[in-house]
């Protein structure tokens, strides 16, 4: 997916939905990734997480590049 597209459906996904603990979801520095802030609820500190969706994978249609490359 190029990035414009991904920074589309982000915002997109995340437009207009509010999770208890979660906040400021932005675009990371590669493509597929996202960033967020998780508060704790238990001694009210913050940090700041970083996921990866890869792009070319799909549990449906086809493998991962990733996961049969040899």
């Amino acid at each position: 997916m190029p990035r414009k597209a991904f920074i589309a459906d982000l915002q997109k996904a995340v437009g207009g939905v509010v999770i208890a603990g979660i906040s400021d979801v932005q675009p990371g520095n590669d493509d597929g990734e996202f960033t967020f802030l998780v508060k704790s609820a238990t001694n009210g500190g913050t940090l700041e997480l970083s996921a990866l969706i890869p792009g070319k994978c799909s549990l449906y249609k086809e493998p991962c590049e990733m996961a049969t490359s040899q």
